[in-house]
């Protein structure tokens, strides 16, 4: 089962909050469950 997330962030940031979205936006969190996952939607997008 997978869930999907859209996630929205607020446009003001502090510094601090830009620099901890920005660190994770670089941390790469793409395994082989998800890359699974991305081919999936690709698939099933395409019937819609």
């Amino acid at each position: 089962m997978y869930i999907v997330l859209k996630v929205i962030t607020p446009k003001k940031l502090t510094k601090e909050q830009k620099r901890i979205i920005e660190s994770l936006r670089e941390t790469d969190l793409v395994d082989n469950e998800m890359k699974k996952f991305d081919r999936f939607v690709e698939v099933n997008n395409e019937s819609i």
